[in-house]
């Protein structure tokens, strides 16, 4: 696997949040909750302030990992991963006991340009891989920096092959 492709996955996963939606704004009535959502809210965290522990499901249809990377030092491109699914459990009396599990399938990256994501799909890159190949990331190791920031580290795996990382998260927000 390049190398390059290596630091372009691990931008994506750096820049990709995970975080609960607030509740409805209460003059909407809201949906009756299918069971799977039911379950998922009660194991979700309090309010803002509150104790944040818990499993946090990543909604695919509303997260996605926005990326960049350096093209040869000419420029900087962003690129955009939708479809991510997994959980972050966090739990507050011991952040070190807390997971991040995320995925998403190839055929989800795209980039400023056709032609480029072509490009990745290429020999040099991704050497042929299916588009619904996923990329996966499981944490081993979490350590909290400050309030709302921490180092996760964990393997990300690709095209068969694993390696390990180290992502710098910030927790941006947490509801019930």
């Amino acid at each position: 696997m390049s190398r390059t492709l290596s630091l372009i996955a691990l931008s994506a996963l750096l820049a990709a949040p995970a975080v609960a939606q607030t509740a409805p704004d209460a003059q909407q009535a809201p949906a009756a909750p299918e069971p799977a959502a039911q379950a998922a809210a009660e194991t979700a965290a309090p309010a803002e302030g509150g104790d944040l522990s818990g499993t946090y499901v990543i909604d695919p249809g509303h997260s996605q990992i926005v990326f960049s990377y350096d093209h040869l030092g000419f420029s900087i491109s962003h690129g955009m991963i939708n479809g991510v699914t997994g959980s972050v459990t966090l739990d507050a009396a011991n952040p070190a006991n807390s997971t991040v599990e995320a995925s998403f399938p190839l055929s989800a990256v795209s980039t400023v340009d056709a032609t480029l994501d072509e490009h990745i799909f290429g020999d040099k890159f991704l050497n042929g891989a299916s588009p619904d190949t996923q990329v996966t990331f499981r944490s081993t190791k979490v350590e909290v920096e400050d309030d709302d920031e921490a180092k996760v580290t964990g393997d990300l795996t690709l095209n068969g092959v694993t390696v390990p990382v180290t992502l710098e998260v910030e927790l941006r927000k947490a509801a019930a």
